[in-house]
């Protein structure tokens, strides 16, 4: 087996060893795998584990990120006055802290997941050249 076959098979069985716990925590499971891989075989497993026991994922992968449709998002933000956790529910226009401080949830997950508005525009018209 390639080394990417192997960390595919060691991320597999790891993760599908895990509805035994009550917590997983997955940090970026997505690096060194492709998109294709991610989409057909991580997230229908870690939808399934899910249902088993509470997931936790930090990733910048939007196919990862966006095709799991988590239940919560949690953001943090590295402001002048320290650390700062927003979360939300997927769908809600803000992401909140405790202290009742919001952000706009499409804006931070624009930029967090697809590099900011411009990028993701930029990449469909690259898109849509190929398809046209």
């Amino acid at each position: 087996m390639s080394g990417g076959e192997r960390a595919e098979y060691n991320l597999l069985r790891e993760i599908k060893s895990s509805e035994q716990y009550d917590v997983l925590l997955l940090d970026e499971p997505e690096a060194s795998f492709d998109n294709p891989f991610i989409k057909d075989y991580i997230i229908d497993i870690i939808k399934d584990i899910s249902q088993k026991t509470t997931i936790f994922i930090t990733t910048h992968n939007n196919s990862l990120g966006m095709l799991l449709n988590p239940n919560k998002l949690i953001y943090i933000s590295n402001e002048d006055d320290g650390f700062k956790v927003y979360t939300g529910e997927v769908g809600s226009k803000n992401l909140t802290t405790t202290d009742g401080t919001s952000i706009i949830s499409y804006d931070t997950i624009m930029e967090v997941m697809e590099a900011g508005t411009q990028a993701y525009e930029e990449r469909r018209q690259i898109y849509e050249s190929f398809k046209n």
